[in-house]
Formats: structure tokens, C-alpha cells, sequence
């Protein structure tokens, strides 16, 4: 697995609440006696900040360890001031724990803040990172944010294109010994040249002969199924007529949806002007 995907993972419904000004104000208090007490470890500052502030609402010291879990005071104590220390905190929190509402991160801050808690958009709104005043740093957070969530939605996407190629290469095996043919053995080219608009080359048995079959294959989570295809891909197709098929899998189905170049021709948008397209979302309802 990727670093990128690494960085991300699903957590336990209990792991959205470090992200409340108490556990932040925690943190902050952990930070400024460390800073205040040059030497002093993290535990030692937990438990004098723990007996001075034991019945205290404001802050939240146990969950405050829990979310620094994996970062270091003294990084934090090196941020300047406290607007950045409580971004870097965001930050540290997203990339640990992946809230369900991070992914729309690449969509705009208005769709993330449609999705917060009260107590989130609290912290957002302390690390100044909503309202329409936003300074470049602001604006630094939400675009490496940006880039890290379309990167991971590309590994993902590449993920289930790849799992998809290995189940078409297990589905063509059986059906081709299934039709008396062993010998035959499917081959991946497009694990080793990626423009051949084509995935898998396989074989047709036909009442007169045996014929290729090139496979392109996609990969959908979407009822009914929704792909894109390639102006390179569409051009092959179109190339080998009678020799080229889409296998669309879904990850219910056991078997993939096979369209034909012929299927396909009326869902294919048409150049105008100087204007080509260069690929095209494909939703089929055939």
C-alpha cells in the first residue's frame, strides 16, 4: 500500500470527538507548559495540567493525548502561534483519522462545512479556516488538503481498475476452458503498455474459428453502472469492430457486463469546431 493511502484509514465512530475545542484547548495547555517549561516531558505536563485543571469542562486532557498520539509537542511548540498551531492540529486529525466528511475536500470549503459538526466548525472557524476573510496560509492548508484527497481518490480508482483487470483475467480462463479451449491463455497487456486502449487480450470462439477478442475493462460502484472511456480507447474500438468488448464490473456482479463497439456508438459525443473530446462519463441503462 502507498504512502498516500497509508495516511488515510477508517476509525471507529468514538474518533470524531477529538475534534472539540476542549480536546484543542487541551492540546494548546499541553503545548504552552512545555514551551513555558523547557526539558519538561509530556507526561510530566499532563499530570501537573491534569491535578491544576481535574474538574475543568474547558479542556479535555485524556483526549488530548489521544489525538497528539503520533506528533510531537515540541513540533507544536516550534509553530509560531495559535491559529497555526490549531491548523496543524486539523490537519493531524484528518490525516489520522479520515473523517467521512474529508473526501469532499477537492469539492470546496462549502461542501466540507455543510458536513461538520457544531463542534467542528468551532475548531474550523478558531484555526481560521473558514469565513471569507482567509489568509495564504489558510488558503496553503486547504490546497495541500486538496491534493492529498485526489491523489488518494486516483490510488483508489486505480485500485478497483486493477482489481478489475485480475478478475477479467480469472473470468477468460474459466470461459475459455469452459469452451474446450485450454490452451488458450488470456494475456494482460495493459499492465505492461498502458495505450494500447485495451486491457486484456483474449480470444472469441466463433462457429468459424478462433478469433481476438481485446478487453477493455472497467470498473464501477455505481447501480446502474457509470464509466469513463478514453477518446483512445473509443478510437480502438472502433479500429477492431468485431474484436473489441468493454467488461464492466461491479463488485456485486460475478460476472462483467460486456458492451460491444456497436452498443456503445449512440453514447459517444460528436467533435464540433475546433472542439474534440477527449473523454467521455458513460452511464448504461441499455
Amino acid at each position: 500500500m502507498s504512502e498516500t493511502s497509508q495516511a488515510f484509514r477508517d476509525v471507529p465512530d468514538e474518533n470524531p470527538r477529538l475534534l472539540r475545542m476542549s480536546v484543542l484547548t487541551g492540546v494548546l495547555a499541553l503545548v504552552d507548559y512545555v514551551e513555558a517549561n523547557p526539558g519538561t516531558s509530556q507526561e510530566s505536563a499532563l499530570q501537573v495540567l491534569g491535578n491544576h485543571f481535574a474538574a475543568s469542562a474547558l479542556l479535555d486532557l485524556h483526549l488530548a493525548t489521544r489525538l497528539i498520539e503520533g506528533i510531537s509537542l515540541q513540533l507544536l511548540v516550534e509553530v509560531p502561534t495559535r491559529d497555526a498551531r490549531l491548523r496543524l492540529l486539523v490537519r493531524h486529525y484528518i490525516r489520522s483519522f479520515h473523517p467521512a466528511w474529508a473526501r469532499l475536500i477537492p469539492k470546496g470549503r462549502n461542501f466540507v462545512e455543510a458536513y461538520l459538526s457544531p463542534n467542528e466548525v468551532q475548531c474550523f472557524v478558531a484555526a481560521t479556516l473558514l469565513g471569507s476573510e482567509i489568509s495564504i496560509d489558510c488558503r496553503n492548508w486547504w490546497t495541500e488538503l486538496d491534493v492529498e484527497f485526489r491523489a488518494l481518490a486516483n490510488f483508489e480508482r486505480l485500485q478497483r481498475g486493477h482489481e478489475a483487470e485480475e478478475r477479467t483475467m480469472e473470468f477468460e480462463r474459466a470461459r475459455l476452458v469452459a469452451a474446450g479451449h485450454p490452451e488458450l491463455i488470456p494475456t494482460w497487456v495493459g499492465l505492461d503498455d498502458n495505450t494500447l486502449g485495451y486491457d486484456v487480450r483474449s480470444y472469441s470462439i466463433t462457429d468459424t474459428g478462433i478469433k481476438p477478442r481485446n478487453i477493455e475493462v472497467k470498473s464501477t460502484a455505481f447501480l446502474p453502472p457509470s464509466f469513463h472511456l478514453s477518446r483512445n480507447q473509443w478510437d480502438r474500438a472502433v479500429e477492431n469492430v468485431g474484436q473489441h468488448c468493454l467488461y464492466v464490473w461491479n463488485a456485486s456482479q460475478s460476472i462483467p457486463l460486456m458492451i460491444w463497439p456497436d452498443a456503445l456508438a449512440s453514447h459517444i459525443p460528436d467533435d464540433n469546431g475546433n472542439g474534440k473530446w477527449s473523454d467521455v462519463v458513460i452511464t448504461w441503462t441499455d
